[in-house]
């Protein structure tokens, strides 16, 4: 899977040369007490983490948007850096997020990404605040 990603990060990365690439950081996606991790995750940080540090990509981001889903027990959530959210940015969050809730099989439309964790996306939606981690060789 990692190799997946890496081979649709460099596809989009050679089409889009100054593009920005995210993900959910695999490091601190845990969604239970027992601190679970979802490999899916893992593997796109792992990817843009051997991209970056090979020199094939710069401009990255790892969000810790599980902080929203989970904030208890013994898992580490906190983030390298948060930083508020700027009022033009939370519109266009709420707008990204309700176009995830948006469903309309005719067109082919179906949510997945809301409707497989809601509570992440309820959660962040009117936050102030976003969470990303700095990029580390620990992964």
């Amino acid at each position: 899977m990692k190799n997946q990603f890496k081979g649709t990060i460099n596809y989009f990365d050679n089409i889009f040369p100054n593009a920005s690439h995210k993900t959910v950081s695999g490091n601190c996606d845990s969604y239970d007490t027992a601190c679970s991790k979802m490999l899916t995750h893992q593997a796109a940080t792992t990817a843009i983490h051997e991209l970056y540090n090979s020199g094939n990509i710069s401009d990255i981001r790892l969000y810790r948007v599980y902080i929203y889903y989970w904030n208890s027990g013994n898992c580490d959530r906190n983030p390298s850096w948060y930083k508020p959210v700027a009022s033009i940015d939370k519109n266009t969050r709420i707008n990204a997020i309700n176009a995830y809730k948006y469903v309309n099989p005719s067109i082919q439309r179906y949510g997945l990404g809301y409707y497989s964790v809601p509570t992440l996306f309820d959660n962040s939606q009117y936050s102030d605040f976003e969470y990303v981690d700095y990029i580390q060789n620990d992964y």
